[in-house]
């Protein structure tokens, strides 16, 4: 169940962090009225410590206090009466001060979540955030790669990007054709990948160079010595 609550969290997660805003998120009102109210408290809660807290952690939106509290309550249950009363307040003190930097993000992140979880699922308004969050962390990343290499700092313009994006989607005058378009993207990338290829043979080719020079130099030093008997091949 925690690996379904980290896959099914994975989209809302990142688009909450997406959907940053510079009010408050309050935590809402407790109110368990009746069975459905409890039951959906209860998932709330199972959510959020079977995988959400988790996969907020990994992402690097909120810091873990679980390594804290861990360490804390192996070293009280090792000491005395009036140390477990000073390492008890040590670890509060702790714990206090990554609460009190992680309440920030994890407003954020609520007025994402909020707003995301009211959403029609089949709301235009819905559908624009998922297809943002696959720009923003697999189509984006993979085309700057494969285009400018892991280590450039040349990335796309996503202001042009979108520009060329909308136009085409409102049938509006295109300053550079669909035929246009689609011929120069795949002309860039096959340049791209022939750089790339050059580029590791040149890698090869100085490591062979290496290798084989190397070699030349210990048959050379190797011919030198008495004992050694150096045949018509040269070996």
């Amino acid at each position: 169940m925690k690996k379904t609550i980290l896959a099914t969290f994975s989209i809302l997660a990142v688009l909450a962090v997406m959907m940053v805003s510079c009010g408050g998120a309050s935590t809402p009102k407790t109110s368990l009225k009746n069975s459905v109210d409890s039951v959906s408290y209860a998932y709330g809660v199972s959510m959020a410590d079977q995988g959400l807290a988790q996969f907020l952690e990994q992402a690097g939106v909120i810091t873990s206090t679980t390594n804290i509290e861990y360490d804390y309550q192996m070293r009280m249950a090792a000491a005395d009466s009036t140390q477990r009363i000073v390492l008890q307040k040590e670890m509060e003190s702790k714990i206090d001060s990554i609460n009190k930097i992680n309440g920030p993000k994890l407003n954020e992140f609520i007025k994402g979540m909020k707003d995301a979880i009211n959403l029609d699922e089949e709301s235009a308004y819905a559908h624009g955030l998922s297809i943002g969050v696959q720009f923003s962390q697999q189509m984006l990343p993979q085309f700057n790669t494969m285009l400018y290499g892991e280590d450039s700092d040349t990335k796309a313009n996503t202001d042009q990007l979108l520009a060329g994006l909308v136009s085409t989607l409102k049938n509006q005058n295109l300053a550079i054709s669909k035929a246009e378009a689609n011929e120069l993207v795949q002309g860039e990338f096959e340049k791209a990948q022939e750089e790339q290829m050059a580029r590791q043979e040149e890698e090869l080719k100085g490591q062979y160079e290496s290798a084989i020079a190397e070699g030349e130099d210990y048959m050379a030093e190797n011919a030198k010595r008495a004992e050694v008997v150096t045949l018509p091949s040269g070996l």
